[in-house]
């Protein structure tokens, strides 16, 4: 059986003489589409679309919200309806002949440099979490955090940065952090599985022994410095011993050997 296009075909394309067709033709909900169609100042067409910076597509997206009714509160989109926002978008432009790009999958352009070294440093690590802790504030509603609304956002933008992830692996491999060194080789630590993890920054863990990095928020802070799960599907546990506790609690301080309990990945 041949395989199926996720774009549409030529006979698809001579079809789409309409921005409603190309909708339909997605499967996105009318409702849905005119939200975001509302966010982009309304009355959009199908030369519009395929002409919409990726930038403003993407914040189009994060600002659309679906109106409340008598049995739901106002929400964003789900992840799955992003994906379809995404596929209206890539239909258009290649109604135009435009070149095609996927929107969800991260640029590697645009990414860190990757140097020789397969050892992300505890700074680099740090920046990062930083970087997106504050990313996700900027985006985050006034009482976000607490709701079941807020938890499934935290939920659908979770899944939405794993496939995103996913992509961006199948196509450029691992980042140098998690890339293994084989055991006993540069960046392995007493404690690990053989396959380089946990790995350790000087004294401290940055990954725990699957190879998940460590959430230096939680470890590094005061208790409840960051929520549970943790919004950036990292990590909950001691950079010590890797015990569910952060480092001041920690009875191992300064020379852990990383046999501690395991820390609880929420």
């Amino acid at each position: 059986m041949a395989a199926r296009s996720l774009l549409p075909t030529d006979t698809e394309l001579a079809t789409f003489d309409h921005i409603d067709r190309v909708v339909h033709w997605v499967g996105l909900e009318r409702g849905v589409w005119d939200a975001f169609d509302a966010t982009l100042g309304g009355r959009t067409t199908l030369r519009l679309i395929a002409t919409l910076p990726i930038g403003t597509l993407h914040t189009a997206t994060s600002r659309t919200r679906i109106p409340a009714t008598a049995t739901l509160p106002e929400r964003e989109l789900y992840a799955v309806e992003i994906i379809q926002v995404a596929l209206v978008w890539r239909a258009a432009r290649k109604v135009f002949g435009l070149p095609d790009v996927d929107p969800l999958v991260e640029d590697p352009t645009v990414a860190r440099p990757v140097t020789s070294n397969t050892e992300m440093t505890q700074k680099e690590a740090e920046e990062s979490q930083v970087s997106d802790a504050a990313s996700a504030a900027m985006h985050r509603a006034p009482g976000e955090g607490t709701s079941k609304t807020a938890k499934r956002r935290q939920r659908d933008k979770a899944k939405i940065e794993r496939l995103q992830e996913d992509n961006r692996r199948q196509k450029y491999g691992n980042p140098p952090w998690l890339q293994s060194t084989g055991k006993g080789g540069s960046g392995s630590a007493s404690g690990g599985d053989g396959d380089g993890h946990p790995r350790r920054a000087g004294r401290e863990f940055q990954t725990d022994r699957e190879g998940n990095q460590i959430c230096f928020t939680f470890a590094k802070g005061p208790v409840g410095s960051c929520s549970e799960p943790c919004p950036q599907q990292r990590t909950h546990c001691c950079q010590f011993c890797l015990g569910s506790h952060p480092n001041a609690q920690c009875q191992q301080k300064g020379g852990g050997k990383g046999k501690g309990k395991k820390g609880n990945k929420k």
